[in-house]
């Protein structure tokens, strides 16, 4: 199947198909926080957009936003209802699901917007979709439709490479994926995929309000405090975080580590090993909403060595404390893009990243650890807590380089034109 640029300005349909999504229900990790920026961005650019999700089971099966250019479809709520742990409990159930209810739909929605006169395009995200996205393409074939829409499958990380029939969907989809560091990964199993990075909104490019940036520095200026933000899995170096923190605590540089996990069973790991070490840790709730009960969470836990954050980050919050805290460790040990660290830079943060995954990194703008040792992470954050122009000079190029990351650039540069359809004198070139 091949793939050209579109030499006509047609109005356009995207079509999303993603397991996480913008419900609590559906983000587990960068997935759910990709998607949701995704859509929201396409639908703002004027892009009629459609995103099918496994959603939240007592949310509306169908939702409209922003004037009726996005639509989010919850699916398998019939299933969810039994699954009250989030988008991946009962997995295997959903996955078969999806596959036999959502094609027809998504067929229905490509044909419509061919006979409109519109291009159409189908994203489809991880292994989850796979098969739902080779059916589609299978039922708009059978009638002559498929030449006339476009079908991308997006591949985030490499637990997809035994997971999915690769000769069945490259004959029927363009692969994408989102870092050279996935690109080589993806080579393993034969696939010459394309890269077209993630993206952030433009929205965490504002910074956040300096009267909110010096109430929480006051607050946690006692220490050098740091802040991740991730899944609780081994892959992103939870104990080699908090092994640097008492590594920091044992030579007389006390740090404080405020951490948000999700829901994985790595999370006890991480916590019975900072009680090994010797952290006291404070479990920090909300009482209130707004950035007042944040700082009132954090004043009440600040005499602990780890803060366990236990409330959703909103964007609101997340642009706060990556600026506030002294450095944000998005030290991954495998990271396939690192969407935590440029959300940092673009708050005005200082992005700790690992060895995989950033292209958006370097000398410049982060700082990375390259051993994945709580040694030499300790030593990282120890250069920089007595450094303040190498501090200032993260600040100022982390930004400028995220700018170049806005959802709004990457679709417009990199996504549209490489998917988008053409039309020649003969018809429909496909």
């Amino acid at each position: 199947m091949m793939f050209a640029h579109s030499a006509a300005d047609r109005p356009l349909r995207l079509v999303v198909l993603s397991f996480e999504g913008p419900d609590p229900y559906a983000q587990v990790g960068g997935l759910g926080v990709r998607v949701s920026g995704l859509v929201r961005a396409a639908a703002e650019m004027g892009i009629e957009t459609h995103l099918i999700f496994i959603g939240d089971p007592d949310a509306p099966p169908r939702q409209a936003y922003a004037d009726g250019r996005l639509v989010l479809h919850r699916w398998c709520q019939w299933i969810s209802r039994y699954h009250p742990a989030g988008v991946y409990d009962g997995e295997r159930g959903k996955v078969q699901d999806f596959a036999a209810g959502v094609p027809p739909f998504v067929a229905s929605l490509v044909r419509e917007a061919i006979v409109e006169g519109r291009d159409a395009v189908v994203l489809a995200e991880e292994w989850q979709t796979a098969e739902a996205l080779c059916r589609v393409v299978d039922l708009l074939g059978a009638e002559g439709a498929a030449r006339r829409a476009r079908f991308v499958w997006n591949c985030n990380h490499p637990m997809c490479l035994d997971k999915v029939d690769w000769d069945r969907l490259r004959e029927r989809a363009l692969i994408t994926t989102v870092s050279r560091y996935m690109h080589g990964r993806l080579r393993e199993v034969g696939i010459d995929a394309t890269v077209i990075p993630n993206g952030i909104p433009a929205s965490m490019l504002m910074p956040a309000p300096q009267e909110q940036v010096e109430a929480l520095g006051d607050l946690l200026s006692d220490r050098i405090s740091l802040v991740k933000v991730g899944r609780w899995d081994p892959d992103k170096a939870w104990l080699q975080a908090v092994e640097a923190v008492a590594l920091l605590k044992e030579a007389g540089a006390p740090a404080r580590l405020l951490m948000r996990g999700g829901r994985e069973p790595h999370g006890a790991e991480v916590l019975r090993r900072c009680r090994d070490l010797g952290l006291s840790v404070r479990d920090v709730t909300l009482g209130g909403q707004g950035v007042d009960a944040l700082l009132g969470g954090f004043a009440a836990g600040r005499g602990a060595d780890v803060l366990n954050l236990r409330f959703p980050l909103t964007e609101d919050f997340k642009r706060l404390v990556f600026r506030a805290g002294d450095a944000v460790l998005a030290n991954s040990s495998m990271e396939p893009f690192g969407l935590v660290g440029l959300e940092a830079m673009a708050a005005g943060g200082v992005a700790v990243v690992g060895s995989t995954g950033e292209d958006y990194a370097n000398h410049e703008n982060v700082l990375r650890v390259v051993r994945g040792t709580s040694a030499e992470l300790a030593g990282v954050i120890a250069t920089l807590a007595g450094d303040s122009d190498l501090e200032r000079r993260l600040r100022t190029a982390g930004p400028a380089a995220a700018c170049r990351y806005t959802w709004e650039r990457v679709l417009a540069t990199a996504f549209l034109p490489t998917v988008r359809p053409i039309a020649d004198s003969a018809g429909l070139t496909s």
